[in-house]
């Protein structure tokens, strides 16, 4: 696409009326039934913030990787716009916030790249940008830092930041990197308009009509190995399938979990309890990194098997609520429950009547 240079004397208004909406329209139709896929925002009426603070503009949209919500393709929507108008006259700023997540210090600053289409000079020549910014992370209740993507802007009061074209895809991806002898990884991203996360590190969107706010969240990475024991307090539970369900406990932010929600079982055959039971490996799959991470939450149920009774829970690697009796369930939490290396929890059962 070639450059377009606005002449500041005889830049028109632009703005998408009934005529203009409806090409707009037949465009995107021709595009899928091409065999495209996703969907172009319909820019409407709004204002420019140039609010830097943590409080955010507009309701912000959790993104799950992979998931699509109404996105558009580069290609898309650079041919859709050509097909409207050469006029390139609606433009808004981006905004980056950040969330420090468990095990992530206050104030660490994180690099974000951001591409897309906008201005890239100060006459106001219209072209592929790449910008980075760097953000702070702030505390998780609604504690968070933001700020504007640096650059050439557009309009009163942004002149300091970078606008891009509205109906245009921008993405902005976080740096990866190791802090503190772990990985830093992403358990969360809000945005304030429908976009898609290619990547655990980055997300699209389309630019709109309001400012764009796009929120990180990271945590540190440590992962860690779970295993399950069941022992038979008595000779006739031996053999005998106990399945168990774990579960994570997301902590909590402004918008609600940090992370997603996860959940699994896994079936242990009872063994004897002069032998230490039979044990089993919990998968994490399904979890951020693909298996658990040491500090963090999780709940241990045994599901009730009839005839039987749990006489004990116990951790010979972690620290873990005194057994109270009738009770099926354990929590590990903090530095002492998931731990380094391999964390063991043992369900001890005996029988309630004959089998």
């Amino acid at each position: 696409m070639k450059e377009t240079t606005h002449n500041k004397n005889k830049r028109k208004t632009f703005s998408f009326r009934r005529r203009e909406r409806t090409l707009y329209f037949m465009t995107l139709v021709a595009l899928l039934a091409a065999g495209a896929f996703g969907y172009l925002l319909v820019p409407t009426s709004g204002t420019i913030s140039a609010q830097s603070g943590g409080r955010h503009v507009q309701d912000l949209i959790t993104i799950e990787p992979t998931q699509k919500s109404e996105l558009a393709t580069p290609d898309m929507s650079e041919d859709a716009l050509n097909a409207i108008t050469n006029d390139f006259s609606e433009f808004r700023p981006v905004k980056v916030c950040k969330i420090a997540g468990p095990g992530i210090p206050l104030n660490t600053n994180f690099t974000f790249r951001v591409v897309g289409k906008g201005h890239i000079d100060a006459v106001g020549t219209i072209g592929d940008v790449e910008r980075t910014v760097e953000v702070a992370a702030g505390i998780p209740s609604d504690g968070r830092i933001c700020a504007f993507i640096p650059g050439f802007g557009a309009g009163a009061g942004s002149a300091e930041f970078q606008t891009f074209v509205v109906g245009s895809v921008v993405q902005v991806s976080e740096n990866p990197r190791i802090v503190n002898n772990g990985q830093i990884r992403v358990s969360r991203v809000r945005v304030s308009t429908a976009a898609n996360r290619p990547s655990e590190f980055a997300v699209n969107f389309v630019v709109g009509s309001d400012v764009v706010e796009v929120e990180f969240t990271n945590f540190l990475f440590r992962p860690t190995i779970l295993k399950i024991c069941k022992a038979a307090a008595v000779p006739v539970l031996v053999g005998q399938p106990f399945t168990v369900t774990i579960t994570f406990v997301s902590p909590t932010g402004a918008g609600g979990n940090l992370f997603p929600s996860f959940s699994t079982t896994t079936t242990v055959n009872a063994g004897s309890n002069n032998q230490g039971g039979n044990c089993n490996i919990v998968s994490g799959n399904g979890l951020i990194g693909g298996a658990f991470n040491q500090g963090s939450t999780v709940t241990i149920s045994e599901n009730a098997a009839p005839g039987t009774i749990v006489t004990n829970i116990t951790s010979p690697t972690s620290a873990i609520p005194a057994f109270v009796s009738g009770a099926r369930t354990t929590t590990l939490t903090g530095d002492e429950g998931l731990v380094e290396g391999v964390t063991q929890v043992a369900f001890t059962n005996t029988a309630t009547s004959a089998l």
